[in-house]
């Protein structure tokens, strides 16, 4: 029998699958191409890791709530990728953590510690282009699209 595509067990295993897949793609991209975080980027793998994790338990115990908190971890997604892109855009300044180290307040000795600990990665910035496209207009639009189907998949009352 065909799985039908507009059904929520569907979008939970593909939104599994999914969030399993960009996850793999970020490591790869950090572990063996080099490219190193932003502090937003760190928190999108957050969100990621947790749809995973709720996606997983969908598979194991289905129940009709987790339609519901995966939904929610989406929005998320959307929120934090557009707040992302916006700050990529200069529509919005960046947080603190996102700008680089600051202006020392201890000693040129403690300055540098920080410096060498962690290298800058600026969020209002793109690092890394994907087809001449920001990762992060990447990110908006996988949740965006996410998002999108998820509604359409609400639709449906079977779990």
């Amino acid at each position: 029998m065909k799985q039908r595509i507009i059904d929520r067990q569907f979008f939970l295993k593909l939104s599994t699958l999914l969030a399993a897949s960009s996850l793999g793609f970020a490591f790869i991209a950090q572990y063996i191409q080099g490219v190193v975080p932003c502090n937003l980027c760190t928190y999108e793998r957050y969100v990621y890791t947790a749809l995973l994790c709720v996606g997983l338990l969908s598979l194991k115990y289905p129940r009709k709530i987790y339609f519901s908190v995966v939904l929610l971890i989406i929005a998320i997604g959307i929120l934090l990728g557009g707040y992302h892109l916006g700050v990529e855009w200069h529509l919005w300044q960046a947080p603190e953590s996102c700008r680089g180290l600051s202006a020392p307040h201890g000693s040129f000795e403690d300055f540098q510690a920080a410096f060498m600990k962690k290298p800058v990665v600026r969020c209002d910035l793109p690092g890394w282009m994907i087809l001449n496209i920001s990762a992060t207009v990447w990110n908006f639009l996988f949740w965006l699209s996410l998002g999108i189907y998820g509604a359409i998949c609400s639709i449906d009352r079977k779990i």
